[in-house]
């Protein structure tokens, strides 16, 4: 965790997305960014690295952002 609500790491799997071990739950209204260029869920994928912003404590927390590098 950083600041108790960004993770930054590579995404591992999908339910949601699990980013350093972390559950992060996202919907088709996240807010998702590549390179800091508006885009969409859809383009998430595993072994991607990711910084997120989410609300939430412990190993599971809702995003809020996710910007793709």
């Amino acid at each position: 965790m950083v600041g108790g609500t960004g993770i930054i790491g590579t995404i591992t799997g999908f339910a949601s997305i699990c980013v350093n071990g972390v559950e992060v739950h996202y919907d088709n209204n996240t807010l998702v960014t590549v390179d800091g260029r508006l885009s969409f869920v859809r383009e998430l994928a595993v072994g991607q690295v990711v910084v997120t912003r989410a609300l939430g404590i412990g190993q599971e927390v809702a995003a809020k952002h996710i910007e793709l590098y």
